[in-house]
């Protein structure tokens, strides 16, 4: 039996009663006891020692909300457009991109954010096709909520101007009538569909890639909400080979993009570095690029309230079997109208069955106060993205009103009001997911170029 005894450090138990202890006892991967050397030396007189020199020991931070594999793939497969500053820079990226790569069948790329870009605007299909007009391109917003193809990735996936639009979905058309390449929302489908499939050892390596990433950061448990059920096949493989270095809770989704029929329920199981209990749905779309469902419309508008995937009637036919099955329910919803939908319904269903599960609301963006009320009486944990104020918050300021503003992301409002609340990044819609820059982000509430979003 292997047993390390850490000391000669400062070390936070996070336990209010006793929060800070002299060392900590290990044995065969699994702590056994906190407390004094004195005390530990005694469980354990032949454990290694192993001195901290005085650097800090904590409990592993939990990333609770963090799109895994699409970390990964931005490290391995994908082009990362983060920080690009103009349509120009966008093209030059994506030409070299793929002179990098002449056997690419397919070009693909994340991350852009027109609101921070030189134009202001969403980049079309005739931008894509300036920049690579020999194969397919797909390009996907920072918030993945839109995504904007060239002519030949249309030509692909066969989108014309006669293409019926998913429910909960828009495709975008220009001037002459016909599609401009961008898709938003259900609609994705539709282009994510006629692109190459990624491989089994394609998602083990961008798992294996986040997973670096993650661990370098403190992170040793991470939620991935919203897995399809190839990745998580791949996700239970890995846990069966023992080739999972950190704690998952991966999340299947319940409705895919463009889809109008639920997909089965899988297994539910835990392990030590494996649960899946948690389905995944989406309400609405993004804050940062206008498809989050508002009630009122966008500053600028007159008519932009986003999109609303997830009706209320719909959502209680979707939610309802795993609710009865004894699953917990996470559900994407950040304007109000969204939030208002998804509350109403889990309440109706906790009402109708009664359940110890917990249900989540993902991001919980635009809660007014009697919001967060009715969150904190139904017991519904909250997880929502303090970066994104900082990372995003210049296209809050430019597409919401004073009063929005005033609700946006109200972490010490969730918290006063009893709220469970668990901080998270959604990586990689934003890049920083350091746990205490995303606490710092709380605590100021400031966009990149220092306003305060208040």
């Amino acid at each position: 039996m292997s047993s390390i005894l850490f000391i000669n450090g400062p070390i936070l138990t996070m336990d209010p009663q006793v929060s800070e202890a002299e060392a900590v006892l290990v044995e065969n991967d699994r702590i056994r006891a906190v407390g004094t050397l004195q005390e530990l030396a005694c469980l354990a007189p032949d454990a290694e020692r192993y001195s901290l020199k005085g650097q800090c020991l904590l409990p592993g931070f939990v990333e609770a909300h963090i799109h895994v594999w699409k970390v990964g793939n931005l490290q391995t497969h994908t082009l990362d457009l983060r920080g690009t500053t103009s349509i120009p820079d966008l093209q030059e990226r994506l030409r070299a991109f793929a002179a990098e790569r002449p056997d690419a069948t397919w070009v693909q790329a994340r991350g852009f954010n027109e609101a921070a870009m030189l134009e202001r605007r969403m980049p079309t299909r005739k931008d894509l096709d300036a920049a690579v007009p020999d194969r397919p391109v797909l390009v996907q917003r920072t918030c993945a909520h839109i995504l904007v193809l060239n002519s030949l990735a249309l030509e692909h996936a066969h989108i014309t101007a006669q293409t019926p639009t998913p429910a909960g979905g828009e495709i975008c058309l220009g001037p002459d009538g016909n599609p401009n390449g961008v898709l938003t929302e259900t609609a994705q489908g539709l282009g994510f569909r006629a692109a190459p499939v990624f491989s089994e050892a394609d998602y083990v390596t961008m798992v294996s890639a986040a997973t670096e990433t993650l661990l370098a950061h403190g992170f040793t448990t991470a939620t991935d909400p919203g897995v399809m059920p190839d990745l998580l096949a791949v996700y239970r493989k890995m846990e069966m080979e023992k080739r999972l270095k950190m704690r998952f809770n991966v999340m299947p989704i319940r409705l895919p993009d463009g889809g109008t029929t639920a997909l089965p329920l899988p297994d539910r199981s835990s392990s030590d570095f494996l649960t899946i209990n948690t389905v995944k749905f989406f309400a609405d779309g993004g804050l940062s690029g206008k498809t989050s469902a508002v009630s009122r419309p966008y500053r600028g508008t007159m008519n932009e309230f986003g999109v609303l995937r997830l009706p209320p009637d719909f959502f209680y036919e979707l939610a309802h079997e795993p609710h009865e099955k004894g699953w917990k329910i996470a559900t994407h919803a950040i304007g109000d109208v969204a939030i208002e939908g998804i509350l109403s319904t889990y309440e109706r269903l906790y009402r109708e069955t009664p359940s110890p599960a917990r249900h989540r609301i993902e991001h919980l963006g635009l809660p007014n106060s009697d919001h967060l009320k009715r969150v904190a009486a139904a017991g519904i944990a909250v997880v929502p993205q303090p970066m994104f104020l900082r990372e995003l918050g210049g296209n809050f300021r430019q597409y919401l009103d004073d009063a929005f503003l005033a609700q946006c992301y109200p972490m010490r409002s969730m918290l006063e009001a009893g709220i469970t609340v668990a901080f998270s990044s959604d990586a990689p819609v934003v890049k920083g997911i350091h746990p205490l820059e995303n606490l710092h982000a709380a605590y100021f509430r400031r966009d990149l170029a220092g306003g305060v979003i208040t």
